[in-house]
């Protein structure tokens, strides 16, 4: 269970030191989520089988402050909304060792997605939301081709299928019409990548990787402001491509290292209008050092994202999200066999920076996974 909110300052505000009236936001939210997966291993075979459930649920509730940084000033409900999700998979994957060259892997997932409706109450009128159940079948194709002990080339296709966050379906970034608003009608996005590479072993310690993709995504979705709502929309289509390289280096048998960076670029496509899609990023680094001895396993990212920069129409000025540079860490320890135990921190330095909207600080989890 997570537990987010945010206090604002009224409209009258006129200063950063202004200590009049605003609003106190809150938006818990309860996930369950159960995998399982077993593999099998005979011949020139390796087969993994699974299924996997996730049950989400969150509430948003809007209070009036009298002094909007202080929340024990908090005062009538003013807005609420509620919805929740239902979804599980079942999939199957067959790793197929024709020859000492020749790998095929083939695949198949079959999602089912539920939107299990709520309802939003804003001065004392409650809409009732929908409730929508969507199902999807997703191939995966790949062939790969060893040229010998340490060069490997490969191809994929494979399809996939993503249902909206629980946030951007039912919370509210505000109350507002300016700020983003929930869109409840929102349905799920499918894509379809295809993925040509290499990868080189130069020595004993080291190795690299270089992958061209590009990305066919349907109802792809965006934040948008159409008939003056600011929310996150489906549109027609999306595109993405893009090359990846990757550096990975066995420092010791206990220290490893990795360097991941990509160029990418997109477009979008509603109404019969294709535009660039501003959204992502030109530039993604990502390195991290690892540790590993006995039953601990140690990691720390570092990632770097690049500004995102689009023309007002108006204007012509720019808006941007911040470029961000932020350091993650988790520590994992094997209690025995079946089970591991995890402790992370996200954004380990506290960064403030915003994209779309002002992101989380610091955040910590803790976490057990159970292998049967």
């Amino acid at each position: 269970m997570t537990k987010e909110g945010y206090s604002q300052a009224g409209s009258s505000a006129n200063s950063i030191n202004w200590t009049g009236s605003g609003t106190l936001a809150m938006y818990p939210s309860k996930n369950y989520n159960l995998d399982a997966q077993k593999t099998w291993d005979f011949n020139r075979h390796t087969i993994v089988s699974g299924f996997s459930w996730i049950k989400e649920k969150m509430t948003y509730s809007s209070y009036a402050l009298s002094h909007w940084r202080d929340w024990s000033t908090v005062g009538a409900l003013t807005t609420q909304s509620e919805g929740s999700t239902n979804s599980w998979a079942v999939f199957t994957q067959d790793e197929y060792a024709a020859s000492d060259r020749w790998t095929m892997y083939t695949g198949l997932r079959l999602d089912q997605y539920n939107k299990e409706g709520g309802y939003c109450l804003v001065s004392g009128s409650k809409q009732d939301y929908p409730s929508a159940e969507f199902t999807e079948l997703s191939p995966k194709l790949a062939f790969e081709y060893a040229q010998n002990d340490r060069t490997k080339y490969y191809a994929s296709y494979g399809h996939s299928f993503n249902p909206p966050t629980i946030y951007k379906l039912y919370r509210r970034a505000g109350t507002d019409m300016s700020s983003i608003q929930a869109n409840p009608d929102l349905k799920p996005e499918t894509s379809n990548t295809f993925e040509i590479g290499m990868k080189q072993q130069m020595d004993q310690k080291t190795s690299l990787g270089v992958t061209l993709f590009h990305v066919k995504t349907e109802d792809k979705i965006v934040s948008a402001i159409k008939n003056s709502v600011k929310a996150y929309y489906n549109l027609d289509s999306g595109t993405a491509k893009g090359i990846e390289f990757e550096l990975k280096s066995k420092m010791t048998p206990t220290w490893s290292s990795y360097l991941n960076y990509t160029f990418e670029s997109g477009e979008n496509t509603s109404s019969g209008q294709t535009t660039r899609n501003w959204d992502i990023p030109k530039h993604l680094l990502h390195a991290g050092v690892e540790y590993s001895k006995n039953k601990v396993n140690w990691l720390t990212d570092a990632q770097y994202v690049s500004e995102r920069q689009s023309p007002d129409l108006s204007t012509g000025e720019y808006n941007s999200e911040d470029a961000f540079f932020v350091i993650n860490t988790s520590l994992n320890y094997k209690l025995n066999d079946q089970a591991t135990l995890q402790f992370g921190i996200q954004n380990l330095f506290n960064r403030k920076f915003y994209a779309t909207e002002a992101t989380s600080g610091r955040t910590y989890s803790l976490s057990m996974n159970y292998s049967l």
